[in-house]
């Protein structure tokens, strides 16, 4: 969630103060589509190796 936050306010910041000219689908598909599922991948895996260890 931070990453995603992170990500997405860096994006709203560069486009206001007029670093980038990439519009929001571009950046969804582009750059925070693959991170959410990368975490969501990371968040299964970590998630069955802890219930295996502190359940």
């Amino acid at each position: 969630m931070m990453t995603f936050i992170f990500e997405f306010g860096s994006f709203i910041l560069a486009h206001v103060v007029g670093l980038t000219a990439e519009n929001l689908p571009v950046f969804i598909v582009y750059s925070l589509g693959p991170t959410m599922i990368l975490n969501f991948i990371w968040m299964l895996i970590f998630q069955y190796i802890f219930e295996k260890i502190y359940l």
